[in-house]
């Protein structure tokens, strides 16, 4: 039996590193879907102009943690928040129910960041909720 050239073995590391990079992001995933607190949204960066036609909902995980929502994507090796939006400078400008309404499409404002979130209805009452839940002289910032 011929032994394995140099390129063959080149094929095998490279192929156990795609395996062992997925299995990283399938549990990272998986953790994260699974804290207390966190819902599954979908997140699009509002933009003006050209920009607005190219812009694409990004997959990702929301958990809710003391007066601030992190927002991490979905796949990445990236451990830390993509996004963070603290409650008292968190508007929800508009929602609106799509396909059968068992989903929303949430417009938000954050500073002078305007993006939307797609939830669920469920994750879309917990937000609101959550939102809802600040402390006093934070008024109106749920529609």
């Amino acid at each position: 039996m011929p032994s394995p050239n140099a390129s063959t073995w080149v094929i095998v590391v490279f192929g156990a590193l795609a395996v062992a990079v997925l299995v990283v992001g399938l549990v990272r995933r998986r953790r994260l879907a699974n804290r207390v607190g966190s819902f599954v949204c979908q997140y699009t960066e509002e933009s003006a102009g050209a920009a607005a036609a190219r812009a694409r909902a990004v997959a990702g995980v929301a958990q809710y943690n003391e007066g601030r929502i992190d927002w991490y994507r979905a796949w990445t090796m990236y451990p830390r928040p993509e996004r963070t939006w603290y409650r008292e400078r968190l508007d929800v400008v508009e929602r609106y129910p799509i396909g059968t309404g068992r989903d929303y499409v949430v417009r938000c404002q954050h500073f002078d960041e305007h993006f939307t979130l797609t939830m669920g209805a469920d994750a879309y009452a917990g937000l609101a909720s959550w939102l809802e839940a600040a402390p006093p002289g934070a008024i109106d910032r749920v529609v």
